[in-house]
């Protein structure tokens, strides 16, 4: 417990109370007692609540972050950042807690969008939550997807130029034909004998 003292007044020695949420720095207090976080802290899930706070009291925000408050569990901190990264569309794969080059490259794209912050590590620690958290909301543009390659011939051809002409008409199809009949065996009657 802790206690102010009055000007001129000599020191308490024994005080029996409650410090009221957000009051620890009046007594001195270097972190935010568990009170304190309970009526101040948010679900991480809860955007409306964190934006209200980080709005109402950006100083008491800071702290809960800064200080590990709000920290998520070792076994749950990458799913927490995939989550945090996708609602920004930074990330863009599967939520599965896996840390693979999908989730760097989320990192990165996050930090794009900042000017003013530089973060050159893209390992999931409890400190990029943290700047994540203090650094707001970003949003990263949809990658666009590039126009198939078209393949030129190797051989160049002379540049011509075209007038715009009326558009041919299509040659008609060549007519099918019947196929030729076989020509019947051809019998020759010559030399001697009498047929019959």
């Amino acid at each position: 417990m802790a206690a102010r003292a009055a000007a001129g007044l000599p020191q308490p020695s024994i005080i029996i109370g409650l410090i009221a949420p957000g009051q620890e720095e009046e007594f001195g207090l270097e972190s935010l007692l568990p009170g304190t976080v309970d009526a101040m802290g948010f679900a991480l899930d809860d955007l409306a609540a964190r934006e209200a706070l980080r709005e109402s009291d950006p100083e008491m925000f800071r702290r809960l972050i800064e200080e590990g408050h709000l920290d998520p569990g070792s076994d749950e901190l990458n799913r927490v950042l995939q989550i945090e990264l996708s609602r920004m569309n930074c990330y863009r794969s599967g939520i599965d807690g896996a840390w693979g080059p999908g989730s760097r490259r989320s990192v990165g794209e996050y930090f794009e969008q900042l000017a003013s912050v530089d973060w050159p590590d893209q390992a999931p620690t409890q400190e990029l939550f943290r700047a994540i958290m203090l650094n707001g909301d970003v949003a990263c543009p949809t990658p666009v997807a590039a126009a198939p390659r078209r393949t030129t011939p190797t051989t160049s051809r002379p540049a011509t130029t075209r007038t715009q002409t009326a558009p041919r008409a299509a040659a008609p199809a060549p007519a099918r034909t019947a196929p030729a009949a076989k020509p019947k065996p051809k019998l020759s009657i010559g030399g001697s004998g009498v047929l019959r």
